[in-house]
């Protein structure tokens, strides 16, 4: 009887020891099992005219094992180059060394060797292919800002030190408050609030220079447009009583075709769409909430994601992280920040958290091309301002570094050099322009003084134009 007691005692203890081990059928044996994908690339699949300075980049859905993943990619025509990670390892850079060939189609591939950093391999192979610029180029970054109070667009180049030059004024429509750039840097277009419509610029790839192409009918008080990644349509935000967004198609000559108008919340202030181009969001500053759309990848139509998802008081801006996963609003009268995850299925947000270490009345905000750091513009209802500087958490949180540095009068927004490594910001208050540079840690140290704009800027954006060498 004793033996048979033992017997069973020992194998109810091994059937306990098996179930808790790794690879019994307990608890301890759930792992991750789900391989990972590709959530976007840049250059886009089938790009054309991509400059010869362009980097490659790869966001993946979760992180992955850096090692596995570089031996896993490669570029033909075979290019030199160094990797970077970043967005706790599910965004690898790819710089190559030296510039690229004019008029080359290069194919980039992920292997399926690549694994996540459980283990998980691609389940396949990842391929897209994207040409140069046909002819001889050289790369030049300009800053376009948009006068409220004076109705005219300042036009600068970007120096190698971050300072600005001006290369243009120009008059446009009246209370002119947003401008978007094309991926390609050949158009531009600008909402002007003042006469509720959308005008198209043409970009000159020498000067950087615009010259008036059409002038579109919008809603009433346009303040907000937004080119989507492919180049294909243009969404513009209409502040008062209409309270929607006006589609457009962008044709071979820039020139804009109405799609339709959309509904939105209440005064929609500022509208973005994400880096995959599938999705639109558009913070609505009177009714308090973020909006979210499906794009129609052929038509550009909106299709509305459930009910609008509660923000802060008066969310006056919006962007999306590069990689598509984070999405932030700047709540002007409830001075913080609420941060969203993003569902890359269908475009929903979660809210992550609402970060209150912020300035008086934040306006502005942005984050840098790695995914790694958020610029806050805080505009101190038209005060002193200032801009605070973020570390971007994996789970999209904020955390802030060091202490704000200080900008003009009534800092209302704010952008990024294309390659991430300037800061700019339009004083609406003081009139002018403050140039920073940024630092490995995030931190912002001050190009020189600020740069004279017109009266009340009221939008900056940057934009890479591949300007044209005569062979």
């Amino acid at each position: 009887m004793k033996k048979i007691f033992l017997f069973v005692a020992f194998l109810f203890c091994s059937l306990v020891i098996l179930g808790c081990s790794p690879g019994g059928d307990g608890p301890a044996s759930q792992s991750d099992t789900t391989p990972p994908t590709i959530l976007s690339v840049s250059p886009l699949d089938i790009a054309t005219d991509v400059s010869v300075s362009t980097t490659v980049v790869i966001t993946f859905s979760e992180a992955m094992d850096t090692t596995s993943v570089e031996g896993a990619f490669s570029i033909n025509p075979s290019v030199s180059g160094s990797v970077v990670w970043s967005n706790g390892n599910t965004v690898m850079t790819y710089t190559p060394d030296s510039e690229l060939g004019s008029n080359t189609n290069y194919t980039c591939t992920i292997a399926t060797t690549a694994q996540d950093s459980a283990g998980n391999a691609l389940e396949s192979q990842y391929q897209w292919s994207w040409t140069t610029i046909a002819t001889a180029a050289a790369t030049s970054y300009f800053t376009y800002v948009v006068n409220y109070d004076s109705s005219n667009i300042s036009v600068y180049n970007i120096m190698t030190t971050g300072a600005l030059t001006p290369v243009q004024t120009l008059d446009t429509g009246t209370n002119p408050a947003g401008i978007a750039i094309d991926p390609s840097g050949k158009f531009a277009y600008v909402a002007n609030a003042g006469i509720d419509s959308v005008s198209v610029y043409t970009i000159d790839q020498t000067t950087g220079k615009l010259t008036l192409l059409e002038t579109d009918t919008a809603e009433n008080y346009t303040f907000s447009v937004y080119v989507d990644p492919s180049g294909s349509f243009v969404y513009a935000a209409n502040y008062v009583t209409d309270d929607s967004i006006s589609v457009y198609k962008i044709g071979a000559t820039g020139a804009l075709t109405s799609v339709e108008t959309k509904d939105a919340g209440t005064s929609p202030i500022s509208v973005v769409v994400d880096p995959t181009g599938k999705f639109l969001y558009v913070a609505n500053y009177g009714s308090n909430n973020i909006s979210v759309y499906t794009i129609n990848s052929s038509t550009g139509a909106l299709t509305v994601v459930g009910t609008a998802v509660a923000a802060g008081t008066s969310p006056f801006s919006v962007t999306v992280d590069p990689s598509g996963k984070f999405l932030y609003a700047a709540n002007y009268e409830s001075h913080n920040i609420s941060v969203y995850s993003i569902n890359t299925t269908t475009g929903a947000l979660t809210l992550v958290e609402t970060e209150t270490a912020t300035g008086a009345y934040p306006a502005g905000i942005a984050v840098d091309p790695t995914g790694s750091f958020a610029y806050m513009a805080n505009s101190a209802n038209g005060g002193p301002g200032n801009v605070w500087v973020y570390k971007i958490e994996t789970t999209g949180e904020l955390t802030a570094v060091g202490t704000p540095i200080a900008a003009g009068t009534g800092p209302d927004s704010i952008t990024l050099d294309p390659t991430g490594t300037f800061v700019y910001v339009a004083n609406g208050g003081s009139g002018n322009i403050s140039a920073y540079k940024i630092g490995t840690t995030g931190a912002l140290t001050a190009v020189g003084t600020p740069i004279a704009a017109g009266n009340g800027p009221r939008f900056i954006t940057t934009a890479t134009i591949p300007t044209v060498i005569d062979e």
